[in-house]
């Protein structure tokens, strides 16, 4: 006489099998999935690569007929990527008035860590050093910070290694495109040195220029795109070099330039 132990081990057998089995191909769908995904991954970075590279080619058929030094930079938000291009690496740009956006960045980062904040007069000369790019304001909100060369602690802080302020002249100070990208990442994205609110109210004096600051890289978007832009600045030596910096909104991708 069979047991009933002996009836029910050969549908413990079928059940073990069937839960290997399940198991089996949830593996193999899950080992499966994380392949199509580092295939689509790969793939996408060998896109943007190829993005990045034309680019810079293009680039490199404009510079090689310029005698003056350029350097070129630009992040895209949606890859995370920056293509950069100099035709000297060694040189050093004059910020002129680009530099007005670091020196509101350090009065900002000056009174969050006093736990303080602008002053009626301090956002009347920010606005008018930023939207109108007012050269008074910008040697007024330096004196309140305490001299030409208090952003250096700004730019020691956010790692911008290439740019130093001129200690007599402001519009004389330093930097490079990259260096650049670093101040705007802060503003627009996120930021250990600057507080939210800070960036905000920078976001917001940039988004607002005045019309007669608003040319130059930004000329010929589409009209759904959002232009944050600050600033214009030229400095005549042998020839005539521009500056600029911005931050465009196209399509739901965002793009830094700092030229």
């Amino acid at each position: 006489m069979t047991s009933r132990t002996n009836l029910k081990r050969p549908y413990k057998q079928v059940l073990f099998v069937g839960v290997v089995l399940v198991f089996g191909i949830a593996l193999a769908y899950k080992y499966a999935g994380r392949q199509l995904i580092a295939d689509f991954e790969a793939t996408k970075a060998a896109v943007v690569s190829d993005e990045s590279n034309n680019l810079k080619t293009a680039w490199r058929g404009i510079l090689d007929k310029q005698n003056a030094p350029v350097d070129i930079a630009v992040y895209d938000h949606k890859t995370g990527v920056t293509t950069q291009l100099s035709n000297d690496a060694n040189a050093q740009f004059k910020t002129a008035s680009i530099v007005k956006v670091a020196i509101l960045a350090n009065l900002l980062r000056q009174h969050a860590t006093n736990g303080t904040g602008l002053s009626n007069y301090e956002d009347e000369l920010a606005s008018a050093m930023i939207q109108d790019s007012d050269n008074d304001a910008a040697t007024a909100l330096l004196e309140t910070e305490g001299g030409n060369t208090q952003p250096d602690a700004l730019f020691k802080r956010l790692g911008m290694t290439h740019s130093h302020m001129d200690s007599e002249s402001w519009g004389y100070s330093t930097t490079t495109a990259t260096d650049q990208l670093t101040l705007l990442k802060n503003i627009f994205y996120q930021s250990r040195v600057l507080t939210d609110s800070s960036r905000t109210y920078m976001q917001g004096l940039m988004n607002n220029i005045a019309v007669d600051q608003s040319w130059g890289i930004t000329a010929g978007l589409t009209p759904d795109a959002t232009v944050a832009l600050k600033m214009v600045g030229w400095q005549i030596k042998m020839a005539g070099l521009l500056t600029q910096r911005a931050i465009l909104r196209v399509n739901n991708q965002t793009m830094l330039l700092p030229f």
